[in-house]
């Protein structure tokens, strides 16, 4: 066997193995499984598949920094600035909102008559969080399953820059 038939093999792996890697390194890059772990849970399920492809739509899961809700209120500085939450979307740009004492709306749709939250984490009284306009261009209204979730209802709309994926229910 000549030097160059030996040579073959190992050349193939090698060509095999670097375009494999940087395709592996990607994907685990971009792909993730979260995990709910917080004794009173907001979400359904407890772990998720985090998508950094695919786009969110109404109803769907999101994924995103708590830098989102740190920027958006000083009462959420209980959040590492390196933690990463998982919220419904439930309203997005062009979508109205109305929020008063009858409850959450969005486009005429109730979503909840707890806002009980707005007292226990805030010190507010819940008619300091009304409001009724249309939900702007490049933010999503983003909803916890728990009524006692912290979520847009009083820290405000997610940027849509600040989601980093879809998350889709497991277990």
């Amino acid at each position: 066997m000549s030097q160059s038939e030996r040579l073959t093999p190992n050349l193939k792996l090698w060509v095999v193995a670097t375009l494999l890697l940087p395709c592996f390194v990607f994907l685990l890059n971009n792909i993730k499984i979260a995990v709910d772990n917080q004794p009173i849970r907001c979400l359904p399920e407890r772990v998720y598949f985090i998508n950094n492809f695919a786009t969110p739509k109404r109803m769907d899961y999101v994924y995103f920094s708590s830098e989102a809700m740190r920027k958006a209120s000083a009462k959420n500085d209980y959040l590492s600035t390196h933690s990463k939450i998982i919220k419904q979307l439930v309203g997005i740009p062009g979508d109205h909102l109305v929020i008063n004492k009858s409850g959450v709306f969005i486009n005429n749709q109730l979503l909840s008559t707890d806002l009980s939250v707005a007292h226990l984490l805030y010190q507010k009284q819940p008619s300091d969080f009304y409001k009724d306009e249309v939900i702007p261009t490049g933010s999503y209204f983003v909803f916890g399953t728990h009524p006692l979730s912290n979520d847009s209802r009083f820290w405000g709309y997610l940027p849509i820059s600040d989601v980093l994926g879809k998350a889709t229910g497991l277990l």
